[in-house]
Parts: C-alpha cells; structure tokens; sequence
C-alpha cells in the first residue's frame, strides 16, 4: 500500500472531465458504458462530465459511495471509477457482484435496452441483476468482458483504503472476484489505462493490473479460488539467507544445504512445509522443526557429519536437489502459501561459487535480487568449504554514533512571529557518524515540553535505512494552538532513535538530546484603524471598522470570478454588526471557521461557488436571525449539523453541490418559515426522508435528487401544499408513490426518477393539472398508465420509460398535445415511453414512438372492422416475442401489389410471406419461423416489411426458443 497509494486525486469533477475527455475516450469521440457497452457520441467542444450526463452517462464507483467511497480521496480515485449508463448505474446501486444464474436474472442490459427474459443472441454483452424479494440479497454480474477489470478495480480498493472500506462487503463477493481475475486477464487497454491514471496520480498505478499474483498472496487465495482466510491465519517472515549449491570439501550429495532465517519474535514449526523447485523436485517435512525467534535453521541433504563436510544441520531432507547452474527454492507452508522463494541464475545476476555459499549481504534486503548475493570468502566450515551454516553472515559489533544538527525553524503566516494557529517547520540533519550502512529505521523524534500549547505532526520521523557516513534532512510541522490567549515560549527536545530497537539490538544506539525554545505571540486582536478612524480589522488586504461595518460585498460572479483565495480569516467574527455577507463566486479554500457563529446579526450569508472544505460549523446554529443560507457549490463533507434547526427565520436554504454525508436531521422540520426554495441535492445524503419535513407547509421548492436516501417518501409530504417544484430523482427511495402527492395541485414539476418505486400510478395524477414535465422513469412501477393523465394538458415533457407498466395505453394520452415523443432517448426535452410491456392496439398519436415493449403477456389485437381503411398501416406483430408463430396486421385502403418479406438482422432475406395483389380491407398473415425451404429458424431478432404501392414500413419482432 505504501508504494502504490497515491496521496492526491483530482478532486470528483476534474476526475470525471478526465476520465471521460481523455483516459476513455475512444476513437471517433465515443465514451461507452462499461456494464452494458452503451454509447455516446461526447461533444469535445463541452465539459466532459456535463455533456455525458446529459446523453445519459454518470460515474460508476466499483467500489459504492456507501461501502467506504463517499469521502475524498476515494471517492475521486479514478482506478476505480469507470463510465456508466445512469440506469444501469442506478441498478447496480451498493449490491456486491456475483454469478448469477441466468434463470434467476431480473433484467438484463445491453446497449440501451432492457431485456426480461434470457436473451437469444449476444449474451456475454449483456449485464444481469439479480432483485430478490429481500433487497439485502440483491447481486449485480456485470458484463463478460468487464468482469476481470472490475474485479482489478475491488482489489485495488479494498488494499488502498482498507481502514474505510466495508469488510461485509467485499467477504460477500471476495471468491468470485478471484475467479473473475483470472478468467478475464488484463488486455492491452487496461494496462494503458491504468498508467494513464498513474499519470495524473503521482505516477501510481493499479499493482493488481500488473501483478497477477497479488491478490492471491494477500488475501491467502489459491489460484482457483479458494478462500484459504479462514483456516490460514499465520504470517510468516522467513527469509533464505544462504545457499551452499556446489560444495568442494564433499559430494554435491553429501554436502548441499541452505539456511533459512526467523526474522519473528514467535517460534516457528516447520511441520508441515514443503520444500520445492518450479519442477519436479519436492520434500514434505513431517517432522517437529522448531525455529527460535530471530534465529538460524539450516537445512540440508546429509545429517551425518563425518560425511556432509563437518557440517550441523537442524533437518535433513530428501527428493531435493540444488542444481550447480540456475534452481529455484521454494519453502511453501501447509496452506499452499509460498512464504519465501529464492531462483538463483548460474552467474548472470546471482554469483556461481564452488566451495563456498551465496550469502545474502543483510536480511534486510530482497533476497529474490542476484546483486544483494556475493560469495562468501571470510569463514571456513567443517572440511574447509566457505559458509557460516547457523550463524550471521557477516557479524560485525559496531558502535554506532547517531547525532542531530541544531534546528532550523521556519515560521508560516503573515509575519515573521509565530502566532495562535500558525505553522512551523523545524528542520535539523541526523547524521550516521559510523563507517556502517545503518539498515534498521534510523529516527528522530521531537517531543513538546508544553504539549497544551502545541500539535507536532508526525512527531517521529524515520528511514528505511541510512548509510555511513552520511546525513538526512528531517522536517517536523508543528501547529500552534488557535485557543492561546497569552504569549509563551514553548520548550522542545529532539534525539535520534531506532524504530524497533528492541527487535535488532545489534543495531540500537543513543544519541545526544537537543533542547530548544520557541515562543508564541498573540496579537493584538484590533491591528488596524479604519478610514472612520475606529478600530478594525485587517480582512484580504483592507481594514474595516468593527463598529460601523454592516454589509460586507465581495462576490464574483459567474462570469467574473472574484479574487479572493486562501481560508476564510477567522478574524471575520469580530464584525459582529453584519448584517449580510457575501464571499460568492471566488476561489476561497479551508473550512468554514466557527468564528463565523459570532455575526448573530446577519440576515444574508453567501458562501457558495468556492472551494471550501471540512464540515458545517455547528456554530453556524447561532445565526438565529438568518433568512437566506447559501452554501452550495463547495466541497463540504460531514453532515448536516443538527443545529441548523435553530435558524427559524429562514426562508432561503441552499446546500446543493457539496459532499455532505449522514441523513437528513430531523431538526430541518424547525424551518417552518421556509417558503421559496430548500435544496440538498447532489450530495451523498443517506437515510430516509424525515417525517419532519412535512412542517414546511410554505415551501415551494424542494430539492433532494443526486443523493443515496432510502425508505418511501413520506406521507407527510402531502402537508406542503403550495410546493411548484418537488425533485426526489436519482435516490434510492422504494415502496409505492404515497397518494398525499397527488393533493400537490400546486405543482410544476414532479421528478421521481432512477429510484427503486413500486405499485401503480393512481388515477389521482389526473388532478395535477398545473403539471409541465412528470418523470417517473427508471423506477419499477407496475399497472396500467391511467387514462386521467390526458388532464395533463399542460405537460410538456413525460418521461415513463423504464418501468413495468402493463396493458393499453389510453387514448387520452393524446390529449397531451404539448409533448414531442420519441421511441428513444434522445435529449430530456422529449417524452418516453419505451421499455414497459405496454400492449397494442397502440394510440395513433404515439403508436410509432411506443419504442421497445414486451408484449409476450398481451391479449391477441382485435382490428376494428370498419367498411375500409383510411391509410395504409403495418401493426407490431402478435405475441411479440413469440414461440413458434406469431400474427402480422395490415390495413390496405385500397387494391395493391402486396409484398410482404421476413429477413435477419444482417438483411437477407428468410421468407417471403406474400408476393401477390391484395384488395383493399383488414388483412393478417402468419409466421410459423420457416425459411423460404419451410426449414425451422434460429431464435434471435427478425425485421418484417411490407411493400404496398408506394407505401412501405419495417417492423422487428423476436423469436424466442
């Protein structure tokens, strides 16, 4: 985790611009969804992220928002992160992955459609998600060629931010993950995404995408798949410290052995372990083999010392042979896991002796690297071969000299003191005075003698070794603390140290300890006098009088940003006769400081369209004479404090566009006086919606989309009568639409989208009549769509796609003369009503924009029988899909040469039904799934189309088998 984790992401926005414009964009500008493979067309010219979203495209978190990936820098880390369709996207939702068996898929997506039954054709394109009647049990398969990539991306995660990501979760999908990972492997486009992001990620890619290995070693996964956690709970640190593979004094036979190292403070068994090559030597040690902390074991082919060369070996093994050129040995413990492995190469890296061993210069280093080996020439053994079996390689008694330089101390604010909350550096050299490489966590550590007055980060700081002779710098920030009401002189000590003395005496050492003061000075707290000659304070640059200071106007604007950056002084709660402030629209960064909570006079407070970070101050609940919050666009984290309830004069709240986290606290029901807008969307808000918010019976905007809520929407909602505009979209919200809302005759705008709702659209919607745009898309909302909708005559957008909606739709839809309808999506200004299983005979007004319906549980299509018809008309087959045959309607206003012909999707021609002069009237014809020989078809896709005159319409239909 050290060497792969990167300390800085984009931020969510500019992770999303650049995934999207450039890391997976694709030939031609196309962007596609990596679960159902469907694809935009990105305009270059537009910020990325908006365009995507508006044709349908978020952002997939593998990891879920709600599993540990909802703060920063997580949230943003792109090897995670991957274009989505917003639908699919929603589906998946927080469920683990897992292989679902095709019979118990709910839905099925490819492309842009929604299939409900297995499909017929390219199945390993599509996504599967799995709705059990407990949604605990929910799982989701993504498609076959993304399954390795999203497996990567879990690994990744779950190494990297394992102190916030949830354990429950990945133990639910942990061995499937495994499989996936060696089912799928990484492709060329993978490995160049992941160091495409390293690119903008401190250089750091993905390991899991480079080391195939790596997960299986981690997590004690054998190669199939198996969860080994369970019963393997040991760590072991041996490490292979020397090789006699050629002895001279005796036999190869006789003399080969090598020495292995307990690097542990706990006594190791050997019982169990296997020796082994990468071929077919191998030996199973069924023998108690004890191994004392930080001690030698050798182990060899011979026991008997008038034979072996004198030597004293603490197991002697057989079936394993070290050959004289290149070998491998690998020590392997009862569980199958490789606990150290050495593969030596005959001379090229490693060095080749005759008559002596390869030893490992210090055990510190890697002993898989040929250049940490030399042959050793010191000491003899026994007969007289070269080696220390059972003894350090190279024991030295050292005494080491360590010492620190006096410091240099840097001073961050706005002069040259250090003041409350100001920063400091203090630098100082720690220098090895010996003639020895020093390879054991050589530290400083500062340490306070006033620890009330001061925060030292990282007060010890350490290397991984430091070598003779030689000095490091060593940097400590130290933090003054911002409740310092007096000045003082603050007393530190500084001496150098080992990090694990205790474990590596042979390397502990004492250095001198440097004493040294700092003081810290409070100021004055009025530093400046005002143009009106009273006292003030200095705020970016200008003085303003404390006393005279009413209104403070600093904004920018959209098009004009402001100049300010850095934090917001905490000075500013001096100017305690405010009455509004505005900071808008600058570049301002840091926290809200809970100074802030002093101006108990504001009535308007702009904060949004900066940079801001950290938590709502829950000062902020002192601000009782507020009518207007607004701190949207930032990027706030925390949750929504419980204090802001106090603010009961507000009329205007605006939190939008942040990171805040935690549910809804009911205290928001306190806002009684709420009358034109509350809006906390775009925010990863979980929870319910509090019963509470009913209270805001003047309120008439309300905005919660873009969250993760759950639960239904409360009835209480029904109370807020003069609401115009009501966005609840992009939740997770389940249970039925409570029949309250359709008291909400007030509103404009009902947007009930991408959640998770259920039972049937009442008849009450008819009383809504002030309606311009209804989306309930993407929910899973059953029944049959109410013919009182034609009383919504004022719609101009209705979107009821994506649902489960049944029967026929009501000709009073064509009432609704404002709505521009489309069988597909195209852009949010039209109206949807495609992926239901809504049954012909369709409206005219909309029977060729109806798009893609399931209509296998439809009731056979009655034609009206008029005297003749007016037009010439080709109907959507009957049942459709079907099994064997289906019926094809048509309407023949008059006499015609009638064509009639069935073809595949790659347009050749599979059956021609009719080829002959037809009389005007009401005709059907039938397909019984023959070709042009009467030979059975294939199950799939087929286009039907008829050729009358000069009239001529295409038609699909599905054949299932």
């Amino acid at each position: 985790m050290d060497n792969y984790k990167t300390s800085t992401t984009l931020g969510y926005t500019d992770a999303r611009d650049v995934l999207y414009g450039t890391i997976d964009l694709q030939e031609g500008n196309q962007l596609s969804c990596v679960y159902s493979g469907y694809t935009i067309t990105l305009d270059t010219s537009l910020d990325p992220s908006t365009d995507a979203y508006n044709q349908g495209i978020n952002c997939e978190h593998t990891y879920p928002q709600s599993m540990g990936a909802s703060e920063e820098p997580q949230k943003s880390d792109m090897h995670h992160l991957f274009p989505c369709k917003s639908n699919v996207n929603s589906s998946r939702g927080n469920d683990p992955y897992a292989e679902i068996p095709d019979e118990d898929t709910e839905k099925w997506y490819r492309n842009d459609t929604i299939l409900y039954a297995i499909p017929t054709e390219y199945i390993e394109e599509y996504a599967e998600k799995y709705n059990p009647e407990d949604p605990s049990d929910e799982t989701f398969e993504p498609r076959e060629d993304h399954k390795g990539d999203a497996s990567r991306a879990v690994f990744y995660f779950f190494a990297m931010y394992n102190d916030v990501a949830d354990t429950n979760f990945w133990n639910v999908q942990r061995d499937v993950l495994l499989d996936w990972h060696y089912y799928d492997e990484v492709d060329d486009w993978e490995l160049n995404r992941t160091w495409a992001i390293a690119s903008y990620q401190e250089n750091q890619p993905n390991p899991f995408v480079l080391d195939s290995s790596l997960a299986r070693r981690i997590w004690y996964m054998e190669d199939g798949g198996t969860d080994t956690s369970s019963t393997d709970t040991t760590e072991y640190n041996i490490i292979i410290n020397e090789i006699m593979q050629n002895p001279s004094a005796v036999s190869d036979a006789n003399g080969e052995w090598f020495e292995i190292y307990n690097n542990s403070d706990e006594e190791i068994d050997l019982n169990g372990f296997t020796i082994k090559d990468n071929d077919t030597d191998s030996h199973l040690i069924t023998e108690e083999t004890l191994i004392a902390p930080y001690s030698f074991a050798v182990l060899g082919r011979n026991a008997d010392t008038t034979t072996n060369g004198g030597l004293s070996i603490d197991y002697e093994y057989s079936g394993f042979t070290l050959a004289n050129g290149a070998d491998e040995i690998l020590l392997i413990d009862s569980y199958g896991i490789t606990v150290d492995s050495v593969a030596y190469d005959g001379g090229s890296t490693f060095p080749d002796p005759n008559g002596a061993t390869m030893a490992l210069l210090e055990i510190s280093l890697d002993n898989t690297v040929g250049s940490n080996w030399v042959e050793y020439d010191s000491l003899t053994y026994g007969d007289g071969d070269y080696g220390t079996p059972g003894e350090p390689n190279f024991p030295v008694d050292i005494d080491w000299d360590f010492s620190l330089s006096e410091p240099i101390i840097t001073i961050f604010g706005n002069d040259n003191e250090w003041n409350p909350g100001d920063t400091i550096s203090i630098r100082m050299e720690l220098c090895n005075n010996t003639d020895y490489d020093h390879l054991y966590y050589p530290s400083a550590i500062l340490e306070s003698l006033d620890s009330s007055y001061v925060e030292i980060i990282n007060p010890e700081f350490w290397f991984y070794m430091m070598f003779a002779n030689t000095c490091d710098t060593v940097n400590w920030v130290v933090v003054a603390d911002t409740g310092i009401t007096d000045s003082v002189q603050v007393d530190f000590i500084a001496y150098p140290t080992i990090l694990n003395c205790e474990d590596n005496p042979e390397f502990c050492f004492e250095g001198d300890t440097i004493s040294f003061s700092i003081p810290i000075n409070v100021e004055q707290l009025f530093d400046c006098t005002a143009d009106d000659g009273t006292e003030g304070v200095e705020l970016w640059g200008e003085c303003y009088s404390i006393e005279n200071t009413t209104e403070l106007d600093l904004s920018g604007s959209g098009n004009n940003p402001g100049g300010l950056t850095g934090e917001i002084p905490p000075e500013i709660g001096n100017l305690t006769n405010l009455t509004e402030l505005s900071l808008r629209w600058n570049q301002l960064t840091g926290s809200i400081p809970p100074e802030i909570g002093n101006l108990t006079n504001l009535i308007d407070l702009y904060l949004s369209n900066n940079e801001l970070t950290g938590s709502i101050p829950p000062e902020i609940g002192n601000l009782i004479n507020l009518t207007e919050l607004h701190i949207y666009d930032n990027q706030l984290t925390g949750s929504i404090p419980p204090e802001i309830g106090n603010l009961t004069n507000l009329t205007y709240l605006d939190l939008n566009s942040n990171q805040l986290t935690g549910s809804i606290p009911p205290e928001i029901g306190n806002l009684t006086n709420l009358t034109t807008y509350l809006n906390l969307g775009s925010n990863q808000l979980t929870g319910s919606i509090p019963p509470e918010i009913g209270n805001l019976t003047d309120l008439i905007r309300l905005i919660l989309w873009d969250n993760q809520l759950t639960g239904s929407i409360p009835p209480e909602i029904g109370n807020l009568t003069n609401l115009n505009y009501l966005n609840l979209g992009f939740n997770q919200l389940t249970g039925s639409i409570p029949p309250e809302i359709w008291s909400l005759t007030n509103l404009t705008k009902l947007w009930l989208y991408n959640n998770q709702l259920t039972g049937e659209i009442p008849s009450q919607i008819g009383n809504l009549t002030n309606l311009t745009r209804l989306w309930l898309f993407d929910n899973e909302l059953t029944g049959s769509i109410p013919p009182e909708i034609g009383n919504l005559t004022n719609l101009d957008e209705l979107s009821l796609n994506d649902n489960q909606l049944t029967g026929e739709i009501p000709e009073d839809i064509c009432e609704l003369t404002n709505l521009n309808w489309s069988p597909e999506f195209i852009y949010w200004d039209y109206s949807y009503i495609y992926n239901n299983q809504l049954c012909p005979p369709y409206p005219s007004c909309i029977e060729d924009y109806v798009g893609e319906q399931d209509t296998s549980n439809c009731e056979q299509v009655s034609i009206i029988d008029e005297i003749l018809p007016i037009t010439y008309n080709l109907y959507n087959a009957y049942p459709n899909p079907f099994n064997p045959v289906t019926t094809l309607h048509y309407d023949l206003p008059q006499d015609a040469m009638v064509n009639i012909t069935i073809y595949d999707m790659m347009g050749r021609q599979v059956k021609a039904l009719m080829n002959d002069s037809q009389t005007a009237g009401y005709k059907t014809i039938q397909w019984n799934a023959t070709n042009d020989k009467n030979e059975p078809v294939s199950a799939g896709i087929y286009l039907y189309e008829i050729q009358a005159g000069e009239f001529r319409q295409t038609k699909k239909m599905v054949l299932l088998k």
